[in-house]
C-alpha cells in the first residue's frame, strides 16, 4: 500500500493530477480500497501508475510485467490538502455553520408567530 500512495503522492507534488497538488497524506482520506492480485518478488520491476478518475477519486495499479498485481483507490473528503488541526476547524466551522442555520430558523418563527404571553430569552 505505501508504494501506491507514494506514486499518487508523486504524481500530485509533479502536478500530474488535476485536482491535488501537495503530497497524498495532506488530503482526508474517505475510502480506500486495495485489491492484490499477485506478489512481487525480490528483484522484480514493478510499474505503478496513478491517475485522477473523478474530482476527488485517485487511481492506482502496480503491474509487474503487463501483470497487474495490486489496484487501490482513494477517495478524498475534500481535494483541498488539511492536516489535523486543519480538520477539527473545518469540523468546528460546519457545526456554527448548522447552530447558525437552527438560530435563523428560530428568529423567523419568532418573529413570524403571534406573541402569546410571556417570553423566556434564554438569557445564560
Amino acid at each position: 500500500m505505501k508504494h501506491c500512495l507514494d506514486a499518487a503522492s508523486a504524481a500530485s507534488t509533479a502536478k500530474k493530477l488535476s485536482s491535488f497538488h501537495d503530497p497524498i497524506p495532506h488530503y482526508n482520506v474517505k475510502h480506500f480500497t486495495a485489491v492484490y492480485l499477485g506478489e512481487p518478488l525480490a528483484g522484480d520491476v514493478m510499474n505503478i501508475t496513478c491517475w485522477q478518475r473523478i474530482d476527488n477519486v485517485i487511481a492506482i495499479e502496480a503491474t509487474i510485467k503487463s501483470l497487474v498485481v495490486s489496484r487501490c483507490v482513494a477517495t478524498f473528503h475534500s481535494t483541498r490538502p488539511c492536516n489535523y488541526e486543519t480538520q477539527i476547524l473545518l469540523d468546528l466551522e460546519e457545526k456554527m455553520t448548522s447552530r447558525r442555520k437552527e438560530i435563523a430558523i428560530q428568529t423567523v418563527n419568532f418573529a413570524t408567530s403571534p406573541m402569546t404571553g410571556p417570553i423566556d430569552f434564554g438569557i445564560i
